[in-house]
């Protein structure tokens, strides 16, 4: 029987038909070759974009949250100052207010009663010594002295209304005392609220001050 003998000439032909290239190092398995730039023929990671850039944007971002700058005090006080014509205007409203207003308390200062100028009661004030007088003690007092205030108070309305004729040229003082006082208004002058409260002080309270509930 025959035998069939190989030679080595066949099997090299064979093995040169499988290479598909010359390219330096493809044989020995090492990663291909895509590019040289920046050293990535070696097998470094491909680089896809420019890192230097993207390390200064959020650098810059950081440095935005982490310096950001403290207000300018001028700034700050410019701020504040911009509330100071708000404040003054609050204050100068509340004095115009207080010029509208009357209070009367009684010699033994435990009532103190306010009245508008147009005869309303704005408030009532008792002291601690208030709580010795009975109820009704107390109640009539709150009474008297609040119908002295309110005097007051109409008192201030007539005093501006007066002074408001008269610079629109109304020059009959009389006419137009009847007429604020008695006919039209009812309202109480000046003179007859100080009065109205000194005959009261005179007849309702002891020598020493006290009140009748007392």
């Amino acid at each position: 029987m025959g035998s069939t003998q190989r030679g080595h000439g066949s099997d090299d032909e064979m093995f040169d038909a499988l290479d598909f290239g010359d390219n330096p190092g493809s044989d020995s398995g090492a990663v291909p070759d895509f590019g040289d730039d920046n050293g990535q023929g070696d097998g470094a990671v491909p680089h896809f974009g420019e890192e230097r850039g993207r390390d200064d944007v959020d650098q810059s971002a950081f440095e935005v949250m982490v310096t950001d700058e403290a207000p300018d005090p001028a700034d700050v006080e410019s701020g504040l100052g911009a509330t100071v014509p708000d404040i003054e205007e609050a204050d100068t409203a509340e004095q115009e207010f207080a010029k509208t207003l009357a209070t009367v308390t009684n010699p033994p200062e435990t009532v103190s009663v306010t009245a508008m100028m147009d005869g309303r009661i704005y408030q009532v004030e008792l002291s601690a010594d208030a709580a010795r007088m009975t109820e009704p003690g107390l109640a009539e007092e709150i009474l008297v002295i609040a119908d002295l205030a309110r005097r007051q108070a109409l008192s201030i309305q007539h005093k501006l209304m007066f002074e408001s004729f008269h610079l629109l040229g109304a020059d009959d003082d009389d006419a137009l005392a009847e007429m604020l006082e008695n006919s039209v208004m009812e309202l109480s002058s000046p003179q007859q609220a100080a009065q109205a409260q000194a005959e009261v002080f005179a007849t309702r309270y002891r020598d020493d001050g006290g009140a009748p509930g007392l």
